[in-house]
Order: structure tokens, then C-alpha cells, then sequence
């Protein structure tokens, strides 16, 4: 007979006890609390025999939330795949600022997320809207993404939390499927992204965790990481020549702490009398990225 301590022993060192309690209560239908409280806990063979396959996935540095199939974010718990990014805590950011922005602003706005992978940001956003605030209702909502399979976890997610009949989803690159979906009466729009930005050095320093099971198109970009936060500022650049010349633009994207003078760089010599700052994460290095398109420039 197996014990839950006989198998902690038999995996110390080898996975963190934190997840090894995590998978035990997944495995078993029993809280963390549990684990803790009843190591004599004797297993059954058939948990035994559950439960030690998905340890060595973990040996072999699955994230947990892959083996688990999600993660929680905002409060909430969002299924995720190898075909999405496992959201993070430091994007949370990106959730609190555009809750704050849509609270400081009475007009209708389009709320657009890049890249939505999983969903977890817009869906957060809409989730805390409507169930705090309903009559936030007239704001739009669109994920974009450029996968399908990313799509249809986001649309599950979006299913799980009672906003699917309140976000468009579309399938295309960065903004390139954004055509007519802007509504007459749209007073602004606020862009929210959380695109690929690592650089190639910083991908091949990550964890293993990262390296080997997350999804290489949804972590890495070219010049730095900064080559698609460029290709939407420039297709913004692009739009207030034409349709979007009238309307006021908010973003918040989340990049990397080092990336900070370049973005700048970029940002001002396409809107150089537009406004923008950058916001830090709880470390207190910068994480967010955000800016202020009113005219055409």
C-alpha cells in the first residue's frame, strides 16, 4: 500500500512539494488543505495509478496547468491548452487598467484584444463588467487571434463565465480583421495586448517549463520582441489616416521591462504629440505600456 508520504518521498526533489500537493488533490477530488492534513492517506490503486503518471509529467516539466487543462486569473479559472499561453499574474495589469480606463469614460468604447490566446484578459474585463456594472453593456468587445485552436479555448472560456453573447471573435493577424465592426456611435477604442514579446536571448534564458511546453509563436517576435507591438502601431498610424481619424485611441500593452526606450523610440516617431507613460508590476519594473491617440498626426 501507497501513502501519500511514501510518494512525496519518492518524488522529493524532483518536482516542488507545492505542485506534488496540487496534483495529489487534482488526482484524488480533495482540497490542498487535505494533502497536508492526511499524509497516511492510503491510496487506491487506481489513484496510484492516476496520480504517478502525471507526477513524472511534471518531472519532465510540464506546467502544471497543462496537466490540470487550467490556470486562475482575475479570480477566475480558465481552461488552457498547449495551443495558448498560461496566463500570468503580472498581465492582471493589463485587466485592472482597462477596467479603470472604462470606468473614467462614459461613451461607448470597442474593446479589442490581440492576441487573446485563452481569452483570460477581455473575458476578465467583460466578466467584471457585466456582473458589477450591466448597464456597461453598450461598450463592443472583440478577441482576435491568430489561431483557431486558440479561438475555440478562449470561446470555452467565454462559454464558462457567461460572456460569450457579448465578445466577437475573429480570426486574423494583430488587427488586420477589425473592418467594419466599428460602430458609428463608437466614442473610442481601447486596445488591449499581451502580444508575443520576448527576444530571442530572453526566450532561450526561460525556464524549461516555458522553453519546452509553451507555444514558441505566442512568447518570441523579431527586433527584440518588439516587431509586432511596431506592426499595430503602425496599422493605427495607417487607420487615423482614414476611418479612425476621428476617434480617440487608448492601448495598454504588456512588454518587457528592458524594452522600455525602444518602444518609446518607436511610439514617438509615429505619434509624436500623442501622450504615453509606462506603469510597473508589483516588482516595481515596468510591464505596461500605454498611450493616448486622440488626432491624426
Amino acid at each position: 500500500m501507497t501513502t501519500l508520504r511514501d510518494l512525496s518521498l519518492e518524488y522529493k526533489g524532483r518536482i516542488a512539494p507545492e505542485d506534488f500537493t496540487v496534483l495529489s488533490a487534482f488526482v484524488l477530488g480533495k482540497t490542498k488543505e487535505f494533502v497536508f492534513r492526511e499524509p497516511d492517506h492510503v491510496l487506491s490503486s487506481e489513484q496510484d495509478a492516476t496520480l504517478r503518471p502525471i507526477l513524472d509529467r511534471r518531472t519532465g516539466h510540464e506546467p502544471v496547468a497543462y496537466i490540470l487543462g487550467e490556470r486562475e486569473f482575475f479570480g477566475l479559472p480558465f481552461f488552457v491548452t498547449k495551443d495558448t499561453l498560461i496566463p500570468r499574474p503580472e498581465t492582471e495589469h493589463l485587466v485592472e487598467e482597462a477596467l479603470e480606463s472604462l470606468s473614467r469614460h462614459s461613451e461607448k468604447t470597442a474593446v479589442i484584444d490581440i492576441g487573446t490566446g485563452s481569452g483570460a484578459i477581455i473575458i476578465s474585463v467583460a466578466h467584471k463588467l457585466f456582473t458589477d456594472r450591466p448597464e456597461d453593456i453598450r461598450h463592443e468587445f472583440t478577441a482576435i487571434d491568430l489561431f483557431l485552436s486558440a479561438l475555440t479555448v478562449a470561446k470555452r472560456n467565454a462559454t464558462r463565465h457567461d460572456v460569450l453573447g457579448h465578445i466577437t471573435f475573429l480570426e486574423g493577424n494583430l488587427l488586420s480583421p477589425i473592418t467594419e465592426i466599428i460602430s458609428d456611435d463608437t466614442g473610442r477604442i481601447l486596445i488591449l495586448a499581451n502580444l508575443p514579446y520576448l527576444s530571442q536571448t530572453l526566450y532561450e534564458s526561460a525556464p524549461a517549463d516555458v522553453r519546452l511546453h509553451e507555444p514558441f509563436s505566442a512568447l518570441v517576435a523579431d527586433d527584440e520582441g518588439l516587431s509586432l507591438y511596431t506592426e499595430v502601431l503602425d496599422d493605427i498610424m495607417r487607420r487615423k489616416q482614414d476611418g479612425w481619424k476621428n476617434i480617440p485611441i487608448d492601448g495598454f500593452f504588456e512588454i518587457s521591462p528592458e524594452q522600455e526606450s525602444s518602444l518609446e523610440r518607436i511610439f514617438i516617431d509615429r505619434f509624436p504629440t500623442s501622450e504615453h507613460s509606462f506603469l510597473p508590476d508589483l516588482s516595481g519594473r515596468t510591464r505596461v505600456f500605454l498611450f493616448h491617440i486622440r488626432y491624426r498626426e
